[in-house]
């Protein structure tokens, strides 16, 4: 089974740590929430040299994931990172179909695309934290008994020692850092689990 050892959660207009009890509050977007992260020196710096051009999922992998790096000193040797469950890129796909139903295939912007592909935040977490490891996208009934089950395997097969596991859900996102060990209660989705790590710490 897995054990959390960092963590973090973007809601609305806050943005915390799981462990270290750090907050950030006051944004209205995620350009502002990047903004108030390059302020902080215990947030490390990652590669987010395409934000600008990313959709709002690709920001928030990236932003979460940066705020997880802050407890785990962004180390990210022998670290795979997983997508799982979330919203996907329902809303990536619905921007796109309709552009193109209005546009058609040769007016059509056909950059919108790179964003219907859920492994496209995990890709780009993964650039922005250097994460050499594993990457890919897992849909699974919603519980995290089963996530676990299937990280388990990752970790048998991989030489790696922990996991990224980010979901994106409803304009927010929750990133847990994983090591083989120990388990964790069982709940629909990370947001919870991240609320009842926190409680529990």
């Amino acid at each position: 089974m897995s054990h959390v050892v960092a963590g973090a959660l973007i809601n609305l207009s806050t943005a915390e740590t799981l462990y270290s009890g750090k907050r950030l509050a006051g944004f209205d977007t995620l350009l502002q929430l990047k903004s108030l992260m390059e302020q902080e020196d215990w947030i490390p710096q990652g590669d987010l040299e395409d934000f600008r051009r990313g959709s709002d999922s690709v920001k928030l992998g990236q932003l979460c994931a940066l705020l997880a790096a802050s407890e785990f000193g962004g180390n990210t040797e022998k670290t795979a990172i997983v997508g799982w469950n979330g919203n996907g890129c329902s809303a990536n796909n619905a921007l796109y179909w309709r552009d193109y139903v209005e546009n058609g295939r040769e007016l059509g912007r056909s950059a919108l695309f790179v964003a219907t592909l859920p492994t496209t935040p995990i890709c780009e977490a993964a650039i922005t934290l250097g994460i050499k490891g594993s990457v890919f996208y897992l849909k699974t009934i919603p519980s995290t008994g089963v996530l676990l089950d299937e990280l388990e395997g990752l970790f048998q097969r991989e030489n790696i020692d922990r996991i990224l596991v980010l979901e994106i859900i409803d304009g927010g996102a929750c990133a847990l850092l994983l090591e083989s060990g120990s388990s964790v209660p069982e709940t629909e989705n990370l947001r919870q689990l991240f609320d009842i790590m926190k409680q529990g710490k």
